[in-house]
């Protein structure tokens, strides 16, 4: 004899009250004894933002910032909002976190769509907009750190910066690199998303990643006089202290190789090709690292014509990129900040490939620096594998290194502005030794 189950009455919904004893009591559970309330004089918490709706160069620039800040000031606890999963994936010291958005894939017309989500690109930024706001809520830095946009990517920052002004005491500051595009894009960008008075509003102070002697941001994109006083050339950010504190980054016993990079790779594919022919033709021990961007027919073709390559090792993601640089000896790559920041850092012979659209940024770094004779540069319409093998065979003159004309100061005056605006007494045990 089957027996029917019966079925219980729906009960009526608890109450917000019980909802939020019940909600306390599994907390409690779940904290143990960790409970204790924030001191507000005991630590400093920091948020780094990142768009980062194309290529890595946001993220990796403020991995390398949370890392030097956590160094020097050992009682931080640091939170970086990043726009793609692949943050999670860099080498993190310890009281260092990722939270990641879900993820804008920039399409080649400058409009914005959902990368993994299958949902409309205005449900992804409300998604992240609410995501960052609850996250201030609850974390409540003393310092933010937004990385080139101001109002954030759709102007998902404005919430939480209006909360963090009006709920909080908060320093926030802007971090830009030292070339953002041509002058009339970014005075034309800048002026119709209303970002001066964004900074205006919101921004204390703004760090700019890069030598005024290289380029003078201010000047070419017309920053207005009070927007000018809040900037600080900080100098290039130098990676070098960074890995001579990971034991596994001190020493190499590999031979030296010619390292090509492309960044995330989403549209670096005339280079890898170029490269793989180029040390088909030199025989030359070599790494080539795509990135996790790259297009997957893209992928294919490399690695189908890489493998009958001796000595080439295509590498698609590492955590320590700058690694590579440090070892290699040669560098031929794209003209990203992260990767001409690593160059200078190690002082590499290097012949840069510049993107020349949608933005001129990264020709008008190459071109400066050729300028000034510490890189070689060629124009991608121009490349070509015997191109490559030529420079590499070809005879040429050391770069000015010992001039000491470019700064790198970059991580030591970010932490000195830290110490100037929160006392060594509250937050840290150490001076500024970056």
């Amino acid at each position: 004899m089957n027996r029917m189950t019966k079925i219980k009455p729906q009960s009526e919904p608890q109450s917000e009250p019980q909802s939020q004893m019940l909600a306390t009591e599994i907390q409690k559970q779940f904290l143990g004894h960790n409970t204790q309330e924030r001191s507000e004089q005991s630590d400093l918490r920091v948020v780094l933002y990142s768009h980062d709706t194309m290529g890595m160069g946001h993220m990796r620039r403020n991995m390398l910032i949370a890392s030097t800040i956590k160094q020097q000031f050992p009682n931080a606890s640091v939170l970086t909002l990043a726009g793609a999963k692949e943050a999670c994936d860099f080498a993190r010291s310890a009281g260092v976190d990722c939270l990641t958005l879900p993820s804008f894939h920039k399409n080649s017309d400058g409009t914005y769509t959902s990368r993994s989500l299958g949902i409309p690109s205005r449900d992804v930024l409300d998604l992240r907009r609410q995501t960052i706001l609850a996250a201030m809520k609850s974390y409540q830095p003393n310092l933010f750190i937004a990385d080139k946009l101001p109002a954030g990517a759709g102007g998902e920052l404005l919430p939480s910066l209006d909360w963090l002004s009006n709920h909080t005491s908060c320093r926030c500051v802007l971090g830009l690199r030292d070339i953002l595009d041509s002058p009339e894009k970014v005075i034309a960008d800048w002026r119709s998303s209303h970002s001066f008075a964004i900074i205006r509003k919101y921004f204390q102070s703004i760090w700019i990643y890069g030598d005024r002697k290289v380029y003078d941001s201010v000047s070419e994109y017309e920053f207005p006089s009070d927007v000018a006083a809040r900037v600080r050339f900080t100098g290039y950010l130098d990676t070098r202290s960074r890995l001579q504190s990971k034991p596994a980054c001190k020493s190499s016993n590999e031979p030296p190789f010619v390292l090509c990079t492309v960044g995330g790779g989403q549209d670096g594919e005339v280079l890898p090709l170029n490269f793989v022919e180029a040390m088909r033709a030199s025989a030359r021990p070599s790494k080539l690292l795509t990135g996790p961007n790259m297009p997957a027919s893209t992928r294919l073709q490399i690695h189908a014509s890489a493998k009958s390559v001796p000595g080439l090792d295509v590498i698609e993601f590492v955590s320590e990129g700058d690694y590579l640089v440090k070892n290699a000896s040669h560098v031929v790559s794209m003209g990203g900040y992260n990767t001409l920041a690593a160059i200078l850092s190690y002082q590499k012979p290097a012949l840069i490939v510049p993107r020349v659209s949608p933005r001129q940024e990264q020709a008008i770094r190459a071109n400066r620096l050729a300028e000034l004779g510490y890189v070689q540069t060629i124009h991608p319409d121009e490349l070509s594998s015997e191109a490559i093998v030529d420079w590499l065979d070809g005879p040429s003159s050391p770069p000015p290194w010992s001039d000491n004309s470019v700064d790198m100061q970059g991580l030591h005056r970010v932490c000195e502005a830290i110490h100037a605006d929160f006392p060594k007494s509250e937050f840290c045990n150490s001076g500024v030794e970056v």
